[in-house]
């Protein structure tokens, strides 16, 4: 049981960010393959769920605030983390991340375990 945080942009202030980029990741057990890529003209963040092997799973996942991101994939039988990943405005703003969001930390992006977030009665 347990939050936690996943990294969406790398990089060092002094040299700067990266703001398309991709790594794998454990969730509950099963690697993923997450990938993360801005929009400049439209000043927002998408990613892309993949297999180990970075073969498609969800792609085009648009990073916003209140809304569990994987919800509408649930009933689909798509092959999906089984937690619930959601994006954090840590600004109180309630806005969706810009591009610069995550480098300036006013957003995160988090994923709750699933016994977390659907305990059993």
């Amino acid at each position: 049981m347990s939050i936690l945080e996943l990294p969406v942009q790398v990089g060092d202030p002094a040299i700067g960010f990266t703001s398309n980029f991709q790594y794998t990741i454990f969730l509950e057990g099963v690697q993923f393959g997450l990938v993360f890529k801005t929009n400049k003209p439209d000043d927002s963040w998408f990613m892309d769920i993949t297999t180990v092997n970075f073969e498609p799973v969800v792609m085009g996942l648009g990073l916003a605030v209140g809304l569990d991101l994987l919800f509408p994939y649930r009933s689909k039988g798509a092959r999906i983390p089984p937690g619930v990943l959601y994006c954090v405005d840590l600004s109180g703003n309630g806005s969706d991340p810009a591009v610069d969001s995550f480098e300036n930390k006013t957003h995160v992006l988090r994923y709750m375990t699933s016994d977390q977030a659907f305990p059993a009665s």
